[in-house]
């Protein structure tokens, strides 16, 4: 898919050999794919790689094109800048301090300028700054180097490159360099493995300076569903990126200026949602959630401690105590000191308080949450996000935050490498259908009428938890039905 994409956009066939160079070939599988393509004239193709022991895994024809060195500090013979048609391939992800545990000194650092302009140039730039750098922000400006004008460069990069807000700054230094031609979202299974964990996608650069207010148009297709093995997977996934017609319906795609990512995140699922969101807003429009926070808090961190069990204690509210029907505590529930560190005031819940999952597949890709009903004191974990509102109702929030749509936002919101995260500016972000006071009233009444008394009983009746599942379920509908009908009235059933 990334090689089927980067050679149609740098002009390759049958007529004209391609040099391609994958800065980071690790045994060499890029390559193989571009040596065994039918559809590109002999390409010329080199890699680079720093680890010596992949030799003997490399196939045959691709041993003899590989450079041993560091891509990103070592100058290879006949590998000159400025000579490649396409960069392409995969390189490591993580911090700079990681792979190079002792950087004794910045200058063989300041061929690079992305990581100079997060802390302005000086004299003498900072090392922190430097071994803060994601190492696959330095691959990246390393293969703009490499690429010739007009070349393209074709990258598998991290999720939190492409959305993490505190990245704004490296998205940014590429922009002023080059145009970006795409961004396709890969499925969450091609980086995940045995010690593998990793949300990525690919990203399609052209090495040309955009002019001051024009930027070439940028397709970004969400192809994170479907098996990355399926070759019918990446032929949908390529069509898409190149706007191909009769491809792009296969997966979500959406086109824009490219002035657009300028100060914005890069990820496809992203702005489908607020393009989505644009096409599809409510007869009453939009409420922004942040507008009605009163209080944002997650649970204490604590280092170095593990809150110990305390029968009778203050329970905390943990991701697992999300149920889908409300908020599940049982005889397991972690029950700490009251007023200790894991008990802080400002973190402590109320009746009415919307508890939300704050991290994780299995918790917030899976959208646990719930509205707290009783009196008793209670507090929640770092992994659990506290939002009171005031001037909205918190469980019609909650009952729209679990609609398909709902969903969706958060889904588009959500950022990270290893696991996806939503931050306390993300969730100020969500957007909620405007709906009259009474309407959000009924929603409440409903839950705690036909929902809530079998949801107390989850713990003591194995039939109850199912039952109150699928009444909430029913409620969710109800409400989805209410804000698509453009909030015309209801009648409570």
């Amino acid at each position: 898919m990334v090689w089927t994409v980067a050679r149609r956009l740098a002009g390759g066939g049958r007529r004209r050999a391609l040099r391609v160079l994958d800065p980071a070939a690790g045994i060499g599988v890029f390559l193989e794919v571009v040596q065994a393509d039918p559809g590109t004239a002999h390409p010329v193709v080199a890699g680079i790689e720093v680890d010596r022991g992949l030799a003997r895994r490399l196939a045959p024809g691709i041993a003899p094109c590989i450079h041993w060195g560091d891509a990103l500090l070592d100058r290879c013979e006949r590998i000159d800048d400025g000579s490649f048609d396409v960069v392409i391939g995969n390189p490591p992800f993580g911090r700079v301090r990681r792979v190079y545990p002792a950087i004794a000194e910045a200058t063989p650092w300041l061929r690079f300028g992305v990581w100079q302009s997060r802390g302005g140039r000086g004299a003498r730039p900072r090392l922190a700054a430097l071994a803060a750098c994601p190492i696959e922000v330095l691959f990246l400006e390393r293969a703009l180097q490499l690429v010739a004008p007009d070349g393209v460069v074709g990258l598998i990069m991290p999720n939190g490159y492409l959305a993490n807000a505190r990245l704004q700054w490296a998205r940014d230094w590429v922009l002023r360099c080059c145009q970006v031609r795409a961004v396709v979202a890969l499925p969450v299974a091609a980086f995940r493995g045995r010690r593998l964990n990793a949300w990525a996608g690919a990203v399609f650069l052209q090495r040309t300076p955009p002019a001051i207010g024009s930027r070439a148009s940028v397709r970004l297709v969400d192809a994170s569903a479907g098996n990355p093995l399926d070759p019918l997977w990446a032929e949908a996934a390529a069509a898409a990126a190149l706007g191909d017609r009769g491809g792009s319906g296969a997966c979500p795609a959406v086109e824009l200026d490219g002035e657009r990512l300028v100060g914005c995140r890069w990820d496809p699922a992203f702005w489908l949602g607020d393009i989505a969101r644009e096409r599809e807003a409510p007869a009453g429009g939009w409420l922004r959630l942040g507008d009605y926070i009163a209080h944002l808090a997650y649970g204490p961190i604590v280092t170095g401690r593990r809150p110990q069990h305390l029968e009778g204690g203050v329970p905390l509210v943990r991701q697992s105590d999300l149920a889908e029907s409300g908020i599940a505590l049982d005889a397991n529930t972690l029950r700490v000191e009251p007023d200790s560190v894991f008990d802080p005031e400002r973190s402590r819940v109320r009746p009415g308080d919307l508890l939300m999952a704050r991290s994780g597949v299995g918790a917030l890709g899976k959208n646990r949450m719930g509205v707290w009903v009783d009196e008793q004191p209670a507090n929640v974990t770092c992994f659990v996000d506290l939002i009171r509102l005031e001037g909205l109702n918190p469980f019609y929030v909650w009952c729209y935050l679990k609609t398909q749509a709902g969903r969706q936002q958060i889904r588009s919101l959500s950022s990270g490498v290893g696991t996806p995260n939503i931050s306390f500016a993300e969730i100020r972000s969500l957007r909620i259908p405007r709906l009259p006071a009474a309407q959000q009233e009924l929603v409440e009444r409903r839950y705690r009428t036909e929902v809530l008394p079998w949801h107390r009983q989850r713990a003591s009746c194995p039939q109850a938890g199912p039952v109150a599942d699928r009444r909430f379920a029913e409620l969710v509908a109800w409400v989805a039905g209410l804000v698509q009908a453009g909030n015309a009235a209801a009648d409570e059933p």
